[in-house]
């Protein structure tokens, strides 16, 4: 059976799985033939057998070492399989290249931005809020005029209302810090600021810092996170808080998933006592 007519008949087809097959049988014989090497690349790549089709080509870039057509070729091979850094190279040497077509620089250049995004090591989220709200009772007094303790009775704090102007904020970085969504550094920063426009004590900020290390592997995320928070009233330092949070997160189906973690917190107080904390 002449195997090399069969395939050819089966590849100008476009049917690259029994091209493929039909190659198959008889490339040991052409190792150095390059118009073969081709088609017998082609076809793998067509039908998903990119290591093979990757070794054909390259067979023809020894053969003929100016083929960019070869070049390309062996070049999306390199990026289907993961291999970024080879890929990158590759395509940057066929871009300098002055005689490609137009489109073909334009499906280079998008390549490369894959490769870029794919290879990003840093990665940064920022969220913003803004309202603007009115509070009718930011002092939390009493619906009644006067309470009792015992036999005593006492007058209630009047209701101060205001209008006020609320910031929101995350700030979240994710660095991969090993092979890629393997260990990874994550820093987050919250913020969160009150300003009332008549009542100025009343004005609350606060600021949490979270960096935690995450590894991740196929069944398992093991996060370990550390807390930073300072909380202030009126422009004073009312409470600052440190905590820390170990969590494994376990996959045990694509359904099926669970958590396991504790959290130690310590919070520290200021010695001076406020008037009233908006809670």
């Amino acid at each position: 059976m002449n195997f090399m007519k069969k395939g050819l008949h089966y590849y100008r087809k476009k049917d690259y799985n029994k091209s493929y097959k039909l190659f198959s049988k008889i490339y040991l014989q052409k190792l150095m033939d390059a118009k073969f090497n081709f088609y017998y690349g082609h076809s793998a790549y067509k039908s998903a057998h990119y290591e093979m089709a990757l070794a054909s080509f390259e067979r023809v870039e020894m053969i003929e070492p100016n083929n960019s057509r070869i070049k390309l070729e062996m070049t999306r091979i390199y990026f289907i399989l993961e291999m970024y850094e080879d890929s990158e190279l590759r395509f940057k040497e066929v871009l300098q290249n002055p005689t490609i077509p137009k489109n073909v620089r334009i499906n280079i250049e998008l390549y490369l931005e894959q490769i870029a995004n794919k290879t990003k090591k840093s990665f940064t989220y920022v969220t913003a809020g803004l309202e603007v709200f009115y509070d009718s009772n930011i002092n939390f007094g009493s619906l009644d005029d006067e309470y009792n303790i015992g036999d005593n009775i006492f007058p209630t704090q009047d209701e101060l209302s205001s209008v006020a102007l609320q910031l929101t904020g995350d700030i979240l970085n994710i660095y991969d810090i090993g092979e890629k969504d393997d260990y990874l550094l994550r820093n987050k920063i919250s913020i969160l600021a009150n300003r009332y426009s008549n009542h100025s004590s009343y004005n609350i900020n606060y600021l949490t810092y979270n960096p935690s290390l995450i590894y991740k592997t196929t069944r398992y995320i093991t996060d370990i996170e550390f807390g930073f928070d300072i909380l202030t009233v009126a422009n004073n330092v009312y409470m600052k808080t440190i905590s820390f949070k170990p969590k494994v997160d376990i996959s045990h189906t694509d359904s099926l998933k669970s958590s396991i973690y504790f959290k130690l917190i310590d919070k520290f107080y200021k010695e001076k006592r406020f008037r009233c904390l908006p809670i």
